[in-house]
């Protein structure tokens, strides 16, 4: 049998715990969602104040470190930066291949020890700095 490392719920629970803890300190409310490796959503929430869409959003920063197996804040970085250097129009073409690409910062790949991807997590409501800080502490929260 193969078997294929995914993060499971108490993962999800694990890592929403910290951001929520976090948040509450950066004093931001956020919106989280965590997938397991086939992409079905394990977990997600919001907290108040927030739009609607901060839930949609993060959910598309998910499915797009997963499908893509990086941090979706590389997409923009320029290379020298560690970044894939895309321009807008290389970020445009991405989504018209598929309509839940989102290059903002805030969405993770989740990796297994040994080296394979397991699922993603993904942050929204904060600015960018503040939701890959948050998820990048929620994978090492796991990892710890």
């Amino acid at each position: 049998m193969i078997t294929i490392p995914t993060i499971v719920l108490d993962d999800a629970q694990l890592m929403g715990e910290y951001i929520r803890d976090m948040a509450a300190e950066m004093k931001i409310s956020v919106a989280y969602c965590a997938m397991d490796i086939t992409g079905a959503v394990i977990l997600s929430w919001k907290l108040g104040g927030l739009k609607p869409a901060s839930i949609d959003i993060a959910e598309a920063k998910a499915i797009t470190a997963l499908r893509n197996r990086i941090a979706t804040r590389q997409f923009l970085l320029p290379l020298d930066r560690g970044g894939k250097g895309w321009s807008e129009l290389d970020v445009l073409n991405a989504k018209a291949g598929h309509p839940q690409f989102i290059a903002w910062a805030g969405g993770i790949p989740i990796m297994h020890p040994d080296g394979a991807v397991a699922g993603a997590i993904a942050v929204s409501g904060g600015t960018e700095d503040q939701d890959h800080e948050l998820v990048i502490g929620a994978a090492a929260a796991l990892a710890a």
